[in-house]
């Protein structure tokens, strides 16, 4: 009898381990055939997390959009694409698609992956982690009057008031050189002083301001320190200009030292003027144009050397042909060998040394001068100089010149292009076009105007030429609609609102980004790790049941 039991017991063994066996291989095939199906979904649709859109402010979507909605605990269920929405894929059936019914799935439901809640999980780690660094840091470092003084001088109101008083006082600037030039000292409206001395004060504030909002530190070394330290010197000019302009209206009335300090207060004065050049700052059009003369001006010393030694080797030429002619004919006229070259009035104006040459023939290749002039004198002296001047010219002006302003242009144009904030501005603007263009798109996909579009709306959409070629320009495929809807149904309930077309289509967008790839793998590295988990929990499983079988046995020996 008890040979039986321990036979049945065997049995039972056996069977269990074979069930555990089987359920670890159905575990690791679906884990599998995940995996699969997420590289197939991938394929056409990892085209790029693109940043969230100020215009629209579209809905934050989960980072891992891509993954197949599948809970872990669903292993058994179809994991088809179709399943979803209960629709076919291929492109022969599609007109048998019908309108899918999928209830609404709120978010944190048993169709959200492991991946999907170990990235929630993740995220509110980062905000506790975040929450704690913050409650952990010191004291600050200034006082409530610092924050005030760094709010004011930061904001954008105080940038525009002293842009507008940078305009003013240049207009006033203008005016005063305008009426003081005919009217003697003493006559010069006294009102001017005033409202300089005002913008002066004014220009000091906003300064001692920024001082004592960032400190000094920050504000002779921060990322700001070139415009802060190009104020505080035109500033610093302002205000000893302001103090002599006192001191000179307080003591000497007709001396000559007053004439020359009238003359620095004014000169001083002037200066205060280049701080229109802030504007650049603001005004993203005069920067890329600053900018890139700016980065050309490299390449404008090596042409100045280039032509410099252009016109030297030329003018070396022309100025000893001219020479030895002149003193041919000096010789000639004379009949005294050792007699002093006399050339021609033409010849001495454009051909007198070698500084002259080269001034003559810099200006006859920018407008100086007409070069068929000093071409003249040389036809009269020697044919070799003419064909020596026509050579230079054809070199300079078709060659030099024309290679010379296709440098400064790419120069220019990449400068424009290094400029980071030129760059990000040029982008939001491009980004900007976009959600615009996806808008309308969406209202007229939208033809019910429900603010919602189905499964059914986007199919028809799609068969239009225009909206489907909008797309593809975008790159993004259109081939496979029901993948496309899924794909940009980031709530998952069969309608696509505004904020989700735009998000989705943005995302979409373009080939696939580095980031889109580093998300792929880190998916891979949790599906792996979640597989790893669940087979040792399995095995342990698998252990107890042997441990637990061998007490029943000895149980029903004993």
């Amino acid at each position: 009898m008890n040979l039986e039991i321990s036979t049945d017991k065997e049995k039972d063994d056996d069977r269990i381990l074979e069930a555990i066996t089987q359920l670890q291989r159905l575990v690791e095939g679906k884990f599998e055939e995940q995996a699969a199906q997420l590289s197939q979904l991938v394929r056409p649709a990892a085209r790029g997390l693109g940043k969230k859109k100020k215009i629209l402010k579209p809905k934050p979507r989960e980072s891992t959009e891509f993954a197949p909605a599948l809970s872990v605990t669903s292993f058994t269920s179809n994991f088809a694409p179709a399943a979803i929405y209960g629709a076919p894929t291929d492109d022969k059936d599609r007109s048998s698609l019908k309108k899918p019914e999928v209830e609404p799935v709120k978010r944190g439901s048993s169709r959200h992956t492991f991946v999907r809640s170990m990235a929630t999980d993740y995220r509110a780690k980062a905000d506790k982690a975040a929450l704690e660094d913050t409650d952990s840091e010191s004291e600050p470092g200034g006082s409530h009057w610092q924050e005030i003084a760094a709010e004011i001088a930061t904001s954008h109101t105080m940038s525009a008031a002293i842009m507008a008083l940078i305009a003013v006082n240049m207009i006033l600037m203008g005016v005063e050189v305008d009426v003081s030039f005919r009217l003697p000292e003493k006559d010069i409206p006294p009102w001017f002083n005033v409202v300089n001395l005002v913008i002066v004060i004014f220009f000091v504030l906003e300064i001692a301001l920024k001082l004592v909002g960032v400190g000094p530190v920050e504000f002779f070394c921060g990322s700001d320190r070139g415009w802060n330290v190009f104020d505080f010197f035109i500033i610093l000019i302002s205000v000893l200009e302001a103090t002599l302009q006192l001191a000179v209206q307080d003591g000497m009335n007709s001396q000559m030292v007053h004439v020359r300090a009238i003359r620095f207060v004014r000169i001083a004065r002037a200066l205060r003027g280049i701080r229109v050049l802030k504007l650049l700052k603001y005004v993203s059009a005069l920067r890329g144009l600053i900018f890139s003369i700016a980065s050309t001006m490299a390449s404008l010393m090596w042409t100045l050397v280039l032509l410099l030694l252009v016109f030297y080797s030329f003018a070396v030429i022309f100025t000893q042909i001219v020479s030895d002619h002149c003193r041919f004919e000096t010789v000639q006229r004379t009949g005294d060998a050792n007699a002093i070259p006399e050339c021609s009035a033409e010849a001495e104006r454009f051909f007198a040394s070698v500084p002259e040459t080269m001034l003559t023939l810099f200006m006859s290749i920018s407008a100086g001068v007409n070069w068929n002039e000093p071409l003249g004198v040389l036809r009269e002296i020697s044919y070799v100089a003419l064909l020596f001047m026509i050579m230079f010219i054809v070199i300079t002006v078709f060659a030099v010149m024309n290679v010379v302003t296709g440098v400064f242009c790419n120069t220019a144009i990449e400068s424009a292009h290094a400029d980071k904030e030129i760059a990000v501005m040029i982008q939001i603007e491009k980004q900007a076009a976009h959600v615009r263009s996806l808008q309308s798109m969406f209202n007229a996909i939208d033809t019910d105007n429900s603010t919602f579009v189905n499964y059914e709306e986007l199919k028809a959409a799609m068969e239009s030429e225009r909206l489907a070629s909008f797309l593809e320009s975008m790159e993004i495929e259109t081939h496979d609609v029901l993948n496309l809807f899924r794909i940009i149904d980031a709530d998952e309930n069969g309608l696509i609102d505004l904020n989700e077309f735009v998000s989705g289509c943005m995302q979409l967008h373009g080939p696939a980004k580095s980031i889109q790839m580093a998300q792929m793998s880190h998916e891979n590295k949790l599906t792996r790790r979640a597989l790893k988990t669940m087979a040792d929990h399995l095995t342990e499983i698998r252990e107890k049941v042997i441990v637990l079988s061998h007490s029943m046995d000895t149980f029903d020996l004993t």
